[in-house]
């Protein structure tokens, strides 16, 4: 009986989970996919260090934009084309190998996505999230979740999960 009390109290709870370096670790992939993506586009070489520690993909972006003088006018255009050959890069890494799943990472998403709710809240783009989720089937887990795609700071992809999983 205290078993099942605790099954139902867990439903009122909400569980965030960061992808890259809390549940995954691509070894360097995601990073690479997109430094060559923003090279292919702009045929410019990146040759000082990114820091992705952290990071958010959109501002990134931005932050390597400004670094080559790029019209900031053309911004969002230049963004959408980036993201396309980001993902198509980033897809075709997600086939390595390397990439690693943290040990018992699946079997608690699993286990916490039955007895309560669950939500990502990342850095990545939605659909960069969703490669990466799916490189390890866990993306049937999580249905809603706050992403890299516009917010300038990590508070407003968590705003964003939490009201996202509010309406799921």
């Amino acid at each position: 009986m205290k078993n099942c009390d605790i099954t139902n109290k867990m439903k009122d709870y909400l569980f965030l989970f960061d992808i890259d370096g809390t549940i995954m670790d691509s070894n360097g992939y995601g990073k690479k996919a997109f430094l060559e993506s923003f090279e292919k586009l702009f045929d410019e070489s990146i040759s000082f260090e990114v820091s992705f520690s952290g990071g958010i993909d959109n501002v990134i972006f931005k932050e390597l934009y400004k670094n080559f003088n790029l019209n900031e006018n053309e911004l969002n255009k230049w963004w959408k084309k980036f993201q396309k050959i980001y993902i198509k890069n980033l897809a075709e890494y997600s086939k390595t190998k390397e990439w690693l799943l943290y040990p018992n990472v699946y079997e608690t998403v699993k286990y916490l996505s039955a007895q309560s709710n669950v939500s990502i809240v990342t850095g990545n783009i939605e659909k960069g999230a969703k490669i990466k989720l799916k490189k390890f089937t866990l993306d049937k887990f999580f249905h809603t979740g706050g992403f890299g795609d516009k917010a300038g700071a990590r508070i407003e992809f968590i705003d964003d999960a939490i009201k996202h999983s509010e309406k799921y």
